[in-house]
Order: C-alpha cells, then structure tokens, then sequence
C-alpha cells in the first residue's frame, strides 16, 4: 500500500509542477520550429523541470525515513541539480557548449568521486559513461513523448528488479517513475509541452547513476540496464558514430536519428509506441533472462542490440536526407 500511495503522490505533484511551469513556458520558453525540428507548432519547453523537482523532493523524503539511500545517490542529486540548472538556463539563453560540458564534467566526477571499490581507469569509465549517458538522453528527447516514456519504461523496469531482490533503492526507481509519468501525461503527443535540457541532463544523468550503483550492488542489474535502455544508447551511438567517421559537424544539432527519420515517416505517435512495444516484449524479456540467469547476461546484451543496430541502418541514421 505504501508504494501506490508514494507513487501517487509524486506523480501528482509532478503532474501539478508541470501544468505551472507550462504557463510560464508559454510566455518565456516558446519553442519556435526550425528546419531541425520535428514538431510544427510552437511550443512550451522547460517541463522536465517538474521531474527534477518532483523525484528531488521524494529524495528528500526518503532520506529522512527509509533506510539505505546511500551517499553516491545523495550526491548525484545534487550533481545532477547542477546540471539541470545549467539546463534551464540554456533552454532559455542558449550557452556555449564548453560552460555545459564543464558542468557535466564537473557532475559526473563528484558522483563517481564517492563511489567506493573502483581503480583508477574504472572511475575514468565511470565518468565517461555518466557524461555520454546525459548527452545522449538529451539527443534522444526530440519527438512527443519518447524521452518520457523511456524514462517511465526504465524506471518502473528497475524498481521490479530491486524489489524481486528485496532492495529499498526500489522507492529510488519508484520516484523517478513517478516523477516522468506526471510529465508524460503533458507531453504525449500531440505535445502541450516539452522537456527540455533542464529535464533531458538530469533525467540522463540519474538513469546513468542508477545503473552504476544498482548494478555495483548487484552485478546482474548494471547489464539489465543496460539493456533497457538499449534503444537509446544503441540510436545515439550509432548516429554520433556514423556522423563522426562521414565528416559531419557531429556536434551541431540535426534531425536524423533513427527515430527522428522514423517519426517523419510514420509520425510521433507511431514512433513511441513502436518503442513501447521493443521494450516491453523484446528488451524486458531479455532483461529478465539476464537477472535470472547472469552467466548469460554478456551474451543477452549483444542479443538485445544486434537488431536496434539494424533499425538504425534501415532508417539511416547520422545521414543527412533530403
């Protein structure tokens, strides 16, 4: 009973949070289409910034009365609070790409700075990944509701996992569920609002958090995550690597990810529950099998992968169509 009314709560405020920066955005955050953008009405951005509020607030509960929030959670909070800030402000005064990339380093290494039992070049890896984790979450926020849905999809997913292992980081997961679907419901499309980069940085950066320290408490859940969020990390990767090797400005802004190309094809709406579908009957099935049985597990994630990698060469990710 105590983890529908904690869900219920936080969705709540979330969803109230997100119907007030709404009126706010509208006046001071309107995203204007450009030849990049996939949607064609001006709309309110900065939504994302109910997540952030939302699940810090239950973090905040839940630090006073349940036991086991650890410090690297404590403080990837406020990393990721650092981060979010750095977003607001860009979403409404676009900032040299080097002030944010500093913060994310800065984040990344305070968070992987308290993690205890790594050697030298895993907390580099570690870092690394907390970056790319937030970028790339950013790069996939481009069309109504996906960013959103992943967010909900991965978190839920996770808080099974650790409550199967009888885990209170499960609470943790809840929150952030909790937190994106009260956004979600303004943001499924047609869209009343965006997330924005002070949602997408630090919505990125937790999700990286959670599978570093899940999976630091329990070796299975960092390849579950890893493979729940194979269609993000397998998109963004493949797009950034096909622009990089063709010469492309890789890091300006475009409009060609696998599912961007997708989305111009079959709409926003398609794209999203196709992703549902992928991630409900083909990479939480998988998941599932590597929990239970870890000796497969690095076998599981290529498995998982192998046909996202498909999907982006179908539709031609990282090139530029006319």
């Amino acid at each position: 009973m105590f983890f529908i009314q904690f869900v219920l709560i936080i969705f709540t405020i979330s969803w109230l949070i997100t119907a007030i920066v709404r009126k706010y955005a509208l006046i001071h955050l309107l995203d204007k289409p450009n030849q990049r953008s996939s949607h064609h009405i001006p709309t309110p951005r900065g939504g994302g910034l109910a997540v952030v509020l939302s699940f810090s607030a239950a973090m905040a509960f839940l630090l006073v009365f349940v036991n086991g929030i650890n410090q690297v959670l404590l403080v990837s909070v406020f990393s990721g609070l650092c981060i979010a800030l750095i977003g607001f402000w860009d979403d409404h005064k676009p900032l040299s790409a080097r002030w944010r990339f500093l913060v994310h380093i800065g984040g990344a290494a305070l968070t992987v700075s308290v993690m205890s039992g790594l050697v030298w070049f895993e907390y580099f890896i570690a870092g690394f990944f907390l970056v790319w984790m937030l970028n790339l979450f950013n790069f996939m926020d481009g069309i109504d509701g996906l960013a959103g849905s992943e967010t909900v999809f991965m978190s839920f997913a996770l808080a099974g996992f650790l409550a199967v292992s009888q885990n209170n980081l499960a609470l943790v997961a809840l929150a952030l569920a909790a937190s994106s679907l009260g956004f979600l419901l303004w943001n499924w499309s047609p869209a009343k609002i965006f997330m924005g980069d002070v949602g997408s940085g630090f919505i990125g950066f937790m999700l990286g958090v959670f599978i570093l320290v899940f999976g630091h408490q329990q070796p299975s859940l960092f390849y579950v995550g890893l493979i729940l969020f194979a269609v993000f990390m397998t998109d963004a990767t493949y797009t950034l690597l096909v622009r990089l090797f063709s010469g492309q400005q890789w890091h300006q802004a475009h409009c060609c990810h696998a599912y961007q190309q997708a989305a111009k094809q079959y709409g926003h709406l398609a794209v999203v529950q196709t992703v549902w579908v992928i991630n409900l009957l083909w990479l939480l099935p998988l998941a599932i099998i590597a929990f239970l049985f870890t000796e497969t597990a690095l076998f599981i994630l290529f498995l998982a992968y192998l046909p996202l990698v498909y999907l982006g060469v179908y539709f031609k990710a990282g090139q530029q169509l006319s």
